[in-house]
């Protein structure tokens, strides 16, 4: 790992239960759920770059503007006002479509 880079693991989860309540006056609902973290993770590294970029290995062929880490790295950015200067690095160990929420843990870490 080269010096000014992050590594972050970001676990597989699954729902023991969930629940969804009645629909709000804002139009969401309240959810209440129960996860359990698994020993299965994804691995991502952070670095400093020139512009946002990330690379999946292995390449699930989904475009960066989908990518849930990719997106939420842009929105970091909105929400400080910079500009998102970050290599993503997501090394896939959580099955793709799996219902593990691999997506959701890569872009939380």
């Amino acid at each position: 790992m080269h010096r000014g880079t992050l590594r972050v693991i970001a676990p597989a989860k699954v729902n023991l239960y969930l629940a969804v309540g009645e629909r709000r006056p804002d139009g969401y609902h309240d959810v209440t759920t129960i996860l359990a973290a698994l020993d299965l993770a994804d691995e991502i590294t952070l670095g400093p770059a020139s512009e946002l970029s990330i690379a999946c290995e292995p390449d699930l062929g989904i475009p960066a503007e989908d990518n849930l880490a990719y997106r939420a790295a842009l929105a970091l950015g909105a929400a400080l006002d910079c500009e998102p200067l970050v290599a993503i690095g997501l090394s896939k160990r959580i099955p793709h479509g799996a219902g593990l929420g691999g997506g959701s843990s890569d872009a939380a870490a």
